[in-house]
């Protein structure tokens, strides 16, 4: 807490107009920062626990139901630009996460999901690719 009071010992006759000036800002400087403390401590949203349940678990909405066309479009067209669209759908719904969020709860959730979704197919094309080159490696090896 800040006391807006000036310090004992100074009455407002003996202030200077600069002196006056300056005080008035620093008390309204501190009635800013007191406003703006009590505004970040309760949290700029206030969702209770249910809805910050669901805000997250959207994320894992679109990754589970992505699973097995994403499997499937990795061995249908290889990993170059499936991996790069889903790169690109993470970052950019990553990007309008905030905006998202102060505008609607059910917006927000919408793009989490579409982030689940571009993240399986990084996701599985990453194994698929990893897992393709092992399969070669190994046999290679045994060919050898």
């Amino acid at each position: 807490m800040v006391n807006k009071q000036p310090t004992v010992g100074l009455n407002n006759n003996s202030l200077t107009g600069k002196e006056e000036s300056c005080l008035k800002l620093k008390v309204m400087d501190a009635e800013k920062q007191e406003e703006t403390s009590a505004t970040s401590a309760a949290g700029e949203f206030s969702w209770n626990e249910a809805e910050q349940g669901v805000i997250l678990g959207s994320f894992f909405w679109g990754y589970v139901i992505t699973q097995i066309p994403a499997g499937i479009v990795s061995q249908k067209y290889g990993g170059k630009w499936p991996y790069g669209l889903g790169l690109a759908l993470t970052a950019i719904f990553a990007l309008l996460t905030p905006p998202a969020a102060r505008w609607n709860k059910s917006v927000l959730i919408f793009v989490r999901i579409i982030q689940g979704v571009g993240e399986v197919s990084r996701r599985h094309l990453a194994v698929f690719i990893n897992f393709e080159i092992l399969i070669i490696h190994v046999l290679v090896k045994i060919r050898d």
